[in-house]
């Protein structure tokens, strides 16, 4: 069995980020062939990538990048998709946003006449085109044209329909995906890797760690912030890069907590586990509906977890343990040092955590996908 991704971003993206995960786009080692169609002027080669499709032979089909004009008419872009198409033996297509990816990804579908999945990693209405408005970024524009270009049309060509999470599912139901075709998988955490370190130590130093990209919906403007706020013996590491990373340095700059503070642009994913482990609390300011997958990481590797309020209610999953508190630096500062001060507390969440987890494990999420592509290529 083979299969044709379209990946959310160049696959470049994932090896400079260090985001390799075994058999991400292969669960369970169900294809014997992955061909890969992105749009970067320089991609990576199979080789990086080639945990991340397991056992399965790789193909990296790369075409320019999508311009300003493709936005407008995705169309002239069939063409040359459809040439490489024709010529891969695919028993099924995937891919992994509802825009112009996901578009291209729908059309070749229904040229191949083989089932198309899409999953949705974000609720596209509230989590990106409702920040970007808020914070008047000019990528509104381009979100807003996706909304009424092509999102609806990808998802109406889609065979099934994964949501990463609740919230994720719920913008694919607004946007007219029958329940029928919409499964929740969530993205996988190994808890053979991420594990908690059995030799941990009470102790009055107090080490905070948040993962993610360094962007304004993360949040990390607000925990640097509340870094203020706290004591000496509570210290913090941003893993992530993004467009806030010299404005986080300039700001641990002026607030003077450069001893306090480590910032660590990337980190490959199979050190992580490791790094976590190093620390007693993960916390994230996010602004965005769901579960992010830092959380999950940070549960499953034994952290206690101060996460905020949503709009949308409660953090999926990690609002079960998590010392929720407001989504502010008054509300970040009160539940870090609360989780400082009650070692007893911080290991009552920490317990709680480690059990939840168990039902998401990544083996459990692996197998659900992998069962899904089998069901989706044999009803065709």
């Amino acid at each position: 069995m083979n299969i044709l991704i379209f990946p959310n971003d160049p696959l470049m993206a994932y090896v400079k980020k260090g985001e390799l995960k075994d058999r991400y786009f292969n669960p369970n080692n169900i294809f014997k062939e992955v061909h890969f169609i992105t749009f970067c002027d320089k991609e990576c080669s199979v080789k990086e990538i080639q945990r991340t499709i397991g056992e399965a032979k790789g193909t990296i089909h790369s075409l320019p990048s999508i311009s300003i004009l493709d936005m407008f008419f995705p169309k002239r872009r069939f063409s040359e998709i459809k040439k490489i198409a024709e010529q891969i033996d695919v028993d099924i297509i995937r891919s992994y946003n509802p825009i112009f990816q996901g578009f291209f990804a729908g059309f070749i579908s229904k040229i191949l006449k083989v089932p198309f999945l899409i999953s949705i990693h974000t609720n596209y209405d509230f989590d990106i085109r409702g920040q970007y408005k808020a914070n008047k970024d000019i990528r509104y524009l381009k979100y807003l044209l996706s909304k009424y270009t092509v999102e609806r049309k990808t998802l109406k060509m889609a065979s099934h329909v994964i949501g990463a999470y609740n919230f994720a599912g719920d913008y694919a139901k607004n946007s007219g995906v029958d329940s029928s075709k919409l499964s929740i998988i969530y993205n996988r955490v190994y808890l053979d890797k991420f594990k908690p370190n059995k030799n941990v130590k009470t102790s009055e130093n107090i080490r905070v760690i948040c993962v993610g990209n360094l962007i304004e919906g993360k949040g990390q403007r607000v925990l640097l912030s509340a870094m203020k706020n706290l004591p000496k013996n509570i210290s913090m590491t941003f893993i992530g890069d993004g467009e806030d990373y010299d404005l986080l340095l300039k700001m641990a700059n002026e607030f003077k907590l450069n001893e306090r503070v480590t910032f660590i642009k990337s980190i490959p994913n199979e050190e992580l586990a490791e790094v976590y482990r190093q620390h007693d609390i993960f916390a994230m300011p996010i602004k965005f509906g769901g579960v992010c997958i830092p959380a999950l990481e940070a549960t499953a590797s034994g952290l206690a977890l101060v996460m905020p309020r949503l709009v949308s209610g409660s953090p999926e999953i990690v609002g079960k343990y998590a010392e929720l508190v407001e989504n502010s630096i008054e509300g970040f500062s009160f539940g870090i040092q609360k989780l400082a001060d009650d070692s007893i507390h911080r290991k009552n969440l920490i317990s709680k955590g480690l059990k939840v987890i168990r039902k998401y494990s990544g083996d459990i999420m692996e197998k659900k996908e992998s069962d899904l592509y089998l069901k989706l290529v044999k009803k065709e």
